[in-house]
């Protein structure tokens, strides 16, 4: 999914990120997608070797940090997004900064006393992991549904009343940023929603009930991650696009279909 999203989108990347003037918005729109993709990459290609305990050890918690480190880029590019959105009130960045230290805290948190082991019964290199490591990983899944979740709120707020007065769109029809982002936000939300449910209870599956192993718990992970920075690309890609046509609004195409989190217009 991450891998063709990026293929489909590359000429929007170029036109809207490549061609202008380097932010650090767009150093941290570069982060998310190239660390993401090739960490992800990576993740899968290691998984198909076959490698020592040891060896498969180190690359699952250089596999682990980097999930961390996509969550922070994604948690600084929603954060910065939203304090845009409140005109950089000092209440919202002191509020969103202190949200973004606890997410840090619990991720931090989620590494401490790991127990994994190399799963033996399947080829390539998998890690099991026990019921009190799998509690540890869902705590920061958790802690990013919840920052997911009071974003949204925060979106909402602004952006509803704004979104429902733009009324349906006709080709040609310029869209409010405003409601641009809640239709886009609210798609974001909707799938890190179904994503992380889906992974945090991955987590808490009893083997012994259900006939899965270990392995399994979080091993919807690397999907979930690549979820949301496909996500997360797609918003950014619309933020960069609408402001190549003026700060406020966004044209909608009728010859092709916008990109647009999935969903088309004309």
């Amino acid at each position: 999914i991450l891998a063709y999203d990026h293929i489909i989108t590359i000429a929007e990347e170029i036109t809207f990120v490549w061609r202008r003037p380097k932010r650090a918005s767009s150093i941290l729109f570069f982060l998310n997608r190239y660390l993401g993709l090739l960490g992800n990459a990576a993740t899968v290609a290691v998984s198909l070797a076959p490698l020592s305990p040891k060896v498969c050890a180190s690359l699952s918690r250089v596999h682990q940090l980097s999930l961390i480190e996509n969550e922070i880029v994604m948690c600084v590019l929603l954060t910065l997004r939203t304090v845009a959105l409140y005109g950089r009130d000092k209440r919202i960045i002191a509020f969103m900064l202190a949200m973004n230290m606890c997410l840090v805290a619990v991720s931090t948190w989620s590494l401490i006393g790991q127990r994994s082991y190399l799963a033996t019964d399947v080829p390539g290199c998998y890690m099991g992991i026990d019921a009190r490591t799998a509690i540890h990983f869902a705590a920061a899944w958790e802690a990013l549904l919840v920052f997911d979740s009071l974003v949204f709120l925060m979106t909402l707020r602004k952006t509803l009343k704004p979104y429902l007065r733009s009324g349906p769109l006709s080709p040609g029809q310029k869209l409010n940023i405003m409601a641009l982002i809640f239709r886009d936000g609210a798609m974001y939300y909707a799938a890190m929603v179904l994503a992380n449910l889906t992974n945090i209870l991955s987590f808490y599956v009893n083997p012994d009930r259900r006939g899965f192993q270990p392995l399994m718990r979080g091993g919807l992970s690397t999907f979930a991650s690549c979820i949301s920075i496909t996500f997360l690309s797609r918003l950014m890609l619309n933020l960069y696009e609408t402001a190549d046509g003026g700060v406020f609004f966004v044209r909608v195409s009728q010859d092709a279909p916008r990109l647009s989190l999935g969903v088309a217009h004309g």
